[in-house]
């Protein structure tokens, strides 16, 4: 998680490299972790009100863009900033998701540099779809990361990074209303 701003041309560089991992179509074979609403029944109820999880599941069947290649763990700890360009490490996490899922990670790790944010959301391109694809991402990612901090309370960051990511859990559930709204 960032202290402060990041300087913004090392994000347009990490920004134009996931681009190209996202156009990529390569011949070895990635998983397909594109079961959102599997993936977020773990968190219906809890963090997730069950009406608002209906509203993203039916985001997630009419909605959805379809599936990139996605790092998976899209940080700026994950990104070494090179001459040549920005070279991407811990590969593990890498597989077919829907479109968004890395810009997803990425703003929600820039939760502590809000003022970074904006240049996630400008690389947003395309149809409706790939916001449907990022704010479901959002949610998902946020849950998790919510999770993650209740178990390991010693997490950088600890009350302060909970508000922030409930913060953007809620603005996400906001965002995924607006979009249900605009498909019915």
């Amino acid at each position: 998680y960032p202290a402060g701003p990041v300087p913004g041309q090392t994000l347009q560089r990490l920004l134009r490299t996931l681009g190209k991992l996202h156009r990529w179509q390569p011949c070895a074979t990635f998983p397909d972790d594109g079961d959102y609403a599997s993936q977020l029944a773990a968190h219906r109820g809890a963090l997730i009100p069950p009406d608002d999880f209906d509203r993203i599941i039916h985001v997630c069947h009419t909605s959805m863009p379809s599936a990139q290649l996605q790092h998976g763990d899209a940080h700026l700890a994950n990104a070494l900033d090179t001459p040549r360009g920005v070279a991407l490490i811990d590969l593990e996490c890498t597989a077919w998701r829907p479109a968004g899922y890395d810009l997803a990670k990425l703003w929600i790790f820039l939760g502590s540099a809000p003022a970074s944010r904006p240049a996630v959301l400008s690389a947003l391109t395309g149809p409706a779809r790939g916001l449907s694809g990022f704010w479901v991402a959002v949610a998902l990612v946020a849950a998790r990361e919510i999770t993650s901090h209740r178990r390991h309370p010693g997490l950088p960051g600890g009350p302060a990074r909970i508000h922030q990511l409930h913060s953007d859990l809620n603005e996400a559930i906001t965002r995924i209303r607006h979009l249900h709204t605009a498909l019915t």
